[in-house]
């Protein structure tokens, strides 16, 4: 990613990508499984670079409301940040656009 995105450079957790997370919780969603949702947000938390506290801190709000919206089964809520942060993040031909 840029620099000053919040996010560690590289911009993997062990074995994923971020994209591929956001991608992961998209599936989450589908499937309404908020359990997947928080471990997915867990890696995603874990992958946030604090030297840039103020993007990290929007980008852990925007985690947190993944989080609350899947634990109160509005998955289809939770599911429309994961696609925005994955379209943010460059991927507008990903399926998940076409819906």
């Amino acid at each position: 990613p840029p620099r000053g995105l919040g996010l560690r450079r590289p911009a993997m957790t062990p074995g994923r990508s971020v994209p591929e997370l956001y991608e992961r919780g998209l599936a989450a969603c589908l499937r309404k499984d908020a359990g997947e949702v928080r471990e997915v947000v867990l890696e995603l938390v874990g992958a946030l670079d604090f030297e840039y506290e103020q993007a990290a801190r929007q980008l852990t709000g925007l985690y947190d409301r993944c989080l609350r919206q899947a634990a109160a089964g509005r998955f289809d809520r939770a599911r429309e940040v994961f696609r925005t942060l994955l379209q943010t993040w460059g991927a507008p031909e990903h399926p998940a656009f076409r819906a």
